[in-house]
């Protein structure tokens, strides 16, 4: 929804020129309110914003907001002669950006209902009399992530969370120890993954034994088979060799015959005392 250049009348006859919007309770998209002039717009009825609320450029204007709870995104800048709107009760929003006039008759809690805000809370507050103190409690109970604000009691902010002097620095991580739960969950996984590891070793050692009993047991049935079908078994015979008289031999019985060369072999000559032994014998024997 955008609602712009409304309203021209003088700022005397601001009542006379109302925009009443009351009988819209949600927007389901953006919201933008841009370059009204002396005109009171009135969205007293809405509650849910679904996109960003765009309130900029705007002259002699006055607001109501007053039943918003959710928006996607808060951007209030540059309105002219006008005063930043209350939100009492907005509870969540993704981002929030004012740089204007803040009504500070209701104190330092402009956000009284205020629950949780996922990125930025940025506060440039035109007037000096602006008070930083709630905005910087609501930090510190992390309702607001990253804080940056230019009032009053801003140096209980870290420096590199101020914001002052129109310019702003980045805001680092808050808290950038492991939270209980997230140290939890650490522990969680890693007992998980031990237990996994323990859990491949111990099947891989059964699977293992399970294969050499499976081994066994085949080598055991296939000598069975041998035995019940008969089969002798043939004896493993290596490097024999049988050698006979005439130099033939074998190195395995299937072998085919290999004969041998040999030299014809030479009686040993007699001695002399042997042949006249030899003679004494046969004449006594006759």
């Amino acid at each position: 929804m955008i609602l712009e250049s409304s309203g021209q009348g003088e700022l005397s006859n601001l009542l006379d020129n109302d925009i009443a919007m009351g009988v819209i309770g949600q927007i389901g998209q953006d919201l933008i309110i841009n370059s009204n002039s002396n005109v009171r717009i009135m969205y007293d009825g809405l509650r849910d914003v679904g996109g960003s609320l765009s309130i900029s450029n705007n002259t002699n204007c006055t607001f109501d907001f007053s039943q918003i709870s959710t928006a996607g995104s808060l951007l209030i800048t540059d309105n002219t002669n006008t005063t930043v709107p209350l939100f009492p009760y907005l509870s969540r929003a993704e981002s929030i950006y004012i740089h204007g006039l803040i009504d500070t008759s209701t104190g330092p809690n402009i956000f009284p209902a205020l629950e949780f805000v996922s990125g930025n809370v940025t506060i440039e507050a035109l007037n000096d009399d602006f008070d930083c103190s709630k905005l910087i409690s609501q930090f510190k109970e992390d309702i607001i992530h990253n804080l940056k604000c230019n009032g009053q009691n801003n140096e209980t902010i870290a420096p590199e969370q101020r914001l002052g002097n129109g310019t702003s620095t980045p805001i680092p991580t808050q808290n950038p120890s492991f939270s209980p739960g997230a140290w939890a969950g650490i522990g969680i996984g890693a007992g998980v993954a031990v237990i996994g590891i323990f859990g491949a070793f111990i099947w891989i050692i059964i699977h293992y034994r399970s294969r050499l009993r499976k081994l066994e047991r085949k080598a055991v049935r296939d000598s069975d088979e041998k035995l019940s079908t008969g089969e002798p078994e043939q004896p493993q015979v290596f490097q024999m060799q049988e050698v006979d008289g005439r130099g033939i031999f074998r190195e395995k019985p299937d072998d085919p015959l290999v004969e041998m060369h040999t030299q014809p072999a030479e009686l040993p000559t007699r001695p002399q005392s042997w042949a006249e032994s030899e003679e004494g014998d046969i004449s006594l024997a006759k």
